[in-house]
């Protein structure tokens, strides 16, 4: 076996690499516009979860599919987190600048950390199975 063959382990490496690459972009390019964020994010788990799986037979039109896919539950989920998010923000400024109680700061710690660590489970669930927006946020 020849070690430039693209059945190569060396030729494996560097078009796995290469997929990456293309899909990190896209997901840049998709990100641009701000309110997309939801969406492109979805689809870059869908389309790495594809390329894990070896269903993929490109990366660009796995990603326009799935980005089309989850376009509205996505943008939705990234538009609720936003707001909860910049409330939380707030919270925490206002708190950090203010002569509060230890307790009441630490009681404002305890959503920020629950906040932070559901955020990161919405898209790839979004990506992954066809739930409402409400059934995402549940599970």
């Amino acid at each position: 076996m020849n070690l430039f063959d693209w059945e190569s382990p060396l030729g494996r490496l560097l078009g796995g690499l290469g997929d990456m690459i293309v899909l990190n972009l896209l997901w840049i390019m998709g990100c641009l516009p701000v309110v997309t964020i939801g969406a492109s994010t979805a689809a870059l788990y869908a389309v790495a979860r594809e390329l894990t799986e070896g269903r993929c037979s490109g990366v660009f039109p796995a990603y326009r599919e799935a980005f089309r896919e989850t376009l509205k539950k996505s943008t939705a989920a990234f538009v609720l987190l936003a707001v909860v998010g910049i409330i939380l923000a707030a919270d925490v400024l206002l708190l950090l600048g203010g002569a509060f109680p230890l307790w009441v700061t630490a009681l404002t710690a305890i959503p920020v950390v629950v906040f932070i660590l559901c955020a990161g489970y919405v898209f790839p669930l979004q990506s992954r199975f066809d739930h409402t927006l409400r059934g995402t946020f549940f599970n």
